[in-house]
C-alpha cells in the first residue's frame, strides 16, 4: 500500500483550519483513522493516500461553504507551523523570510517545494507538489489561501499581489477573483502568487534580528532531529550533503550510512512513494537556489558541491528549474541588491 508522510504540525494545522470554519473536526479525524493504513510516528503521520484523501473529502461533504479549502487555508492561525512561522515573521524582509521558508519547508511538507522566479519588476512565488496526486487538487487550494493570508498578515491588507495561479483550476472563476480581490488564473505546472519586486523587498514590521538568529539555530537543530528519526525519505535527505561531497555513488553512500543494501533502500523508498533520484533532484534544486542566490560561492564550487561532474550539466539542470542560467540568476539578484542600496 502506497503511503505518504504528513508532519504532525501540518496535520494539526489542517484540522485547526477546519475548526476555524466551524466544521465538526471530530468526525473528520474519526473518518481519517477509520480508513486504516495510518501509522503514528514521532514527527507525524504515515498514511495511505485513501486515508489522507478522506480528510479533505469528509470536510467537503460536511461543508456548504464555497471554496471551502481556500477559505480554510486563509483561516490557518498564525503559529500553526511552529518555529517556521516565527522564523519567517522575524526576518528582515519578505524576500529573506521566503528564502528561509524555502529552506525549512521540509519541516512542514514532505512533497512541497518553493521556487522563486524574478522577471523584470515582478516575482513569482511558485508552489510545487511533486509527485502530484489527486489529493493535491485540495492541498493546492489550501496552500494558496494560506500563502495569500500570510502575506497580508505580515505586510497588511495593502500588500500588492498582482495575480494568483492555481494548478487545479481548469478555467477562470470570477468568484475566486472576488474572494482574493485579484485575478486567479489556471497554471499547468504550479500554484502560487505573483507580486511586485517592491513588495518582495519590503521590510517586515515584525523583524527581530536577535530572535531570528536564535530561531534559525533552533530550526536547523529541529530539521536535523526530524530528518534523523522520521520516515526513510527524511533520513536519506539528511545524508545527501555528505554523500554528494564524497564524489562516489550517492546511492551507495546513503545506503551505507543508513545500514541497508541499495536494493532494500530503493524498495523502502518506493513504499513511501519516493525514490533516490526524486530526492536527489529536490535536494539539488533547493540547495542550488540557495547557494546561487547567496553569491558566496563560485558557480563551479556549487556545481561540484552538488555532485555534478561537469559545469554544463549543472547549468542545464538550473535552467530547467527556473528558466535562467545560474549566472543570469545570480546577476539578477546582484542588480537588485545594488538597486536597494541606492534607495
Amino acid at each position: 500500500m502506497m503511503k505518504h508522510f504528513l508532519p504532525r504540525q501540518s496535520f494539526e494545522a489542517i484540522i485547526r483550519s477546519f475548526q476555524e470554519l466551524g466544521l465538526e473536526t471530530k468526525e473528520v479525524t474519526e473518518s481519517f483513522y477509520r480508513q486504516g493504513g495510518v501509522d503514528l510516528e514521532q514527527w507525524g503521520i504515515v498514511a495511505s493516500v485513501d486515508a489522507l484523501m478522506s480528510l479533505w473529502t469528509h470536510a467537503t461533504n460536511q461543508s456548504t461553504i464555497d471554496h471551502v479549502f481556500i477559505r480554510a487555508g486563509m483561516a490557518v492561525p498564525f503559529g500553526s507551523f511552529g518555529i517556521v512561522d516565527h522564523l519567517v515573521r522575524t526576518s528582515a524582509t519578505i524576500e529573506e523570510g521566503m528564502l528561509q521558508l524555502q529552506t525549512f519547508i521540509p519541516l512542514i511538507s514532505a512533497t512541497t517545494s518553493l521556487v522563486y522566479v524574478v522577471e523584470d519588476d515582478t516575482v513569482q512565488i511558485q508552489i510545487h507538489n511533486t509527485p502530484y496526486f489527486a489529493i493535491h487538487d485540495y492541498v493546492d487550494r489550501w496552500l494558496l489561501g494560506m500563502f495569500h493570508r500570510r502575506l497580508t498578515q505580515f505586510l497588511g491588507e495593502e500588500v500588492e499581489v498582482e495575480s494568483l495561479y492555481l494548478r487545479p483550476l481548469e478555467e477562470t472563476d470570477t468568484s475566486l477573483d472576488q474572494l482574493f480581490g485579484v485575478p486567479v488564473l489556471p497554471h499547468p505546472l504550479w500554484t502560487g502568487l505573483q507580486i511586485d519586486l517592491e513588495t518582495w523587498k519590503s521590510p517586515l514590521p515584525t523583524a527581530d534580528p536577535l530572535l531570528h538568529k536564535s530561531l534559525l539555530k533552533a530550526a536547523n537543530e529541529l530539521k536535523f532531529r526530524q530528518f534523523s528519526s522520521s520516515p526513510l525519505s527524511y533520513a536519506v535527505w539528511n545524508t545527501l550533503s555528505l554523500a554528494l561531497a564524497s564524489r562516489k555513488s550517492v546511492s551507495h553512500i546513503v545506503s551505507e550510512k543508513l545500514g541497508m543494501s541499495m536494493r532494500t533502500l530503493q524498495r523502502r523508498l518506493r513504499k513511501e512513494n519516493s525514490s533516490m533520484s526524486a530526492l536527489l533532484e529536490s535536494y539539488r534544486k533547493q540547495e542550488a537556489l540557495r547557494l546561487v542566490s547567496e553569491g558566496l560561492s563560485s558557480l563551479s564550487d556549487i556545481s561540484s558541491k552538488l555532485g555534478y561532474n561537469e559545469q554544463s550539466s549543472f547549468n542545464r539542470s538550473f535552467r530547467r528549474w527556473v528558466g535562467l542560467s545560474p549566472r543570469a540568476w545570480r546577476q539578477r539578484f546582484k542588480e537588485q541588491d545594488q538597486q536597494d542600496k541606492h534607495l
